[in-house]
């Protein structure tokens, strides 16, 4: 397989126990990341910069949101596939798809997002949107750009876990698969929003 095709699909090689491994691996490796750039990856299909808190929270976020995804997509998988599923698949393939949002702190580093942000926001309220530095706004947009495209890698890889590990394809695999990651958005926000946040509150 070339480096072009892994990319795009890395599951056709990777399954079982060393997607497991190499899942688990992700899910920590984004919560170091989160945690180094003061980022939440509060939902399956977001990242929102934050400002402090405890630092087991971007860890659970990352818990949280493969768990999720695998309530949601095992039972389709189950149900359009007659059974054929093997739990273990499901899980390793759904935590190593995310592997392309664990690139996406990397993007708030030196606080640039949140700082420019701040910025901006700063002149716009204030009138003096003239002032506002090109150099910012540009690199503002380049970053906007790359976060869509690690958005877009990101569920291209889970539609592939999904079709690989469930055995789901065509039809009935992409409009099941919508279906399944719009259910998966809104469970894990609500999740994290009633459990995750409240727990780390209390801290």
């Amino acid at each position: 397989m070339n480096v072009t095709a892994w990319l795009l699909n890395p599951f056709q090689k990777v399954a079982g126990e060393q997607a497991l491994a190499w899942g688990s691996g992700v899910v920590v490796l984004g919560g170091l990341t989160a945690w180094w750039h003061q980022a939440r990856f509060d939902g399956v299909l977001d990242m929102h910069l934050v400002e402090g808190g405890p630092w087991v929270g971007p860890f659970l976020d990352g818990v949280v949101n493969v768990l999720v995804l695998t309530i949601v997509f095992y039972p389709l998988g189950l149900l359009l596939n007659r059974g054929r599923v093997r739990l273990l698949d499901v899980v390793g393939t759904m935590a190593l798809a995310r592997a392309p949002f664990v690139l996406l702190p990397f993007l708030n580093s030196h606080d640039f997002l949140q700082r420019t942000s701040s910025e901006i926001l700063t002149h716009v309220q204030q009138g003096t949107v003239a002032e506002i530095d090109n150099l910012d706004l540009t690199l503002l947009l380049l970053i906007s750009v790359l976060s869509l495209g690690l958005l877009v890698w990101m569920v291209l890889w889970l539609y592939r876990a999904y079709a690989v590990s469930c055995n789901v394809r065509g039809a009935k695999g992409i409009i099941s698969f919508i279906v399944g990651l719009v259910l998966a958005e809104l469970l894990s926000k609500w999740l994290i929003g009633h459990w995750v946040q409240p727990y780390l509150s209390s801290l």
